[in-house]
């Protein structure tokens, strides 16, 4: 850095490259390496602006040595913003393969849920079938024999009617207890992928916006050192600094997520029921979930 005193801030002055432009210019290259094709449109313009203020810069600096600050504040900067790409890259591709193990998980889940369900109906239903076919001697057969053993005299019709009892009893456990439960378990691993999905994409919401400001911390100093002043905006105000980052972001509709402030508690107790998700998720209606405490401090209106 430049020995001589810092110079009091210019509010006349602009640079080439604004610093939180070279923000939105290191998200844009970004997402561009994506297989949006828009994405992909927008990086390459950012390339050729980019390399354009360069070239205009150079030329400028070629004809005015005052433009030499411009040359080397353009330089650094685009070299801090190629350089910051492979942080927010590597954050970004993170947050893609944590997804897709999640849902790895909950695909292996699914299908031994529904494996476990054809096994289960499969068992069922050949009680039936076996009597309908002539199966069903066979199995009075054996129902006799186990009175036998028990030293019960039992007629053939009723160890027949028995038998049928039994296959009916066999059709009954499956609709009131094996199929709701195995459809308890679908929503809970849907649940628990959901769950787990929102918590790696706060992690990568957190991780980004520490890269970017990062960032726009170097810029500053490229900035200081390049034209001995300070810039003239003030981004020491933490609530400014995270409005600029959630804007090249998305905005808030994006990035916020509205879960309820007992969300994490609840999961490790094993409270997130398919019946109160939604006002987990949301804090919506959340009063009326019959694990919210009555604590008014973590209440929210109905929105």
């Amino acid at each position: 850095m430049s020995s001589e005193p810092i110079a009091k801030e210019n509010k006349d002055h602009t640079p080439p490259i604004l610093p939180e432009r070279a923000l939105s210019f290191a998200w844009g290259l970004t997402v561009g390496n994506t297989s949006s094709v828009d994405a992909q449109e927008n990086a390459e313009n950012i390339r050729l602006h980019l390399n354009q203020i360069i070239k205009h810069t150079n030329e400028l600096a070629q004809k005015n040595r005052e433009a030499e600050k411009d040359k080397v504040y353009v330089d650094n900067v685009v070299a801090a913003i190629y350089a910051s790409l492979r942080s927010l890259q590597i954050i970004y591709k993170g947050r893609d393969q944590n997804f897709k193990e999640v849902d790895e998980v909950m695909d292996t889940q699914i299908k031994n849920i529904q494996s476990y369900e054809r096994t289960a109906r499969d068992l069922q239903s050949s009680l039936p079938r076996l009597f309908a076919t002539g199966g069903g001697a066979a199995g009075t057969v054996l129902v006799g024999y186990i009175f036998g053993i028990m030293n019960i005299n039992i007629p053939e019709g009723v160890i027949y009617s028995a038998a049928v009892l039994a296959a009916g009893a066999a059709y009954g456990i499956y609709q009131m207890i094996i199929a709701p439960h195995n459809a308890e378990n679908a929503r809970s691993a849907i649940i628990e992928n959901d769950y787990k999905r929102n918590i790696y994409y706060q992690q990568y919401i957190k991780r980004t916006k520490k890269a970017l400001n990062s960032l726009l911390d170097e810029t500053l100093a490229i900035y200081e050192n390049a034209y001995n002043r300070t810039y003239h905006k003030n981004y020491s105000d933490p609530e400014e600094r995270e409005n600029i980052v959630t804007r090249i972001l998305g905005g808030p509709k994006t990035l916020d997520l509205d879960f309820c402030p007992k969300v994490h508690e609840h999961y490790q107790s094993g409270k997130l029921t398919p019946k109160v998700w939604p006002n987990c998720e949301t804090s919506i209606g959340n009063e009326n979930c019959p694990y919210y405490t009555e604590d008014p401090r973590l209440k929210k209106p109905l929105q």
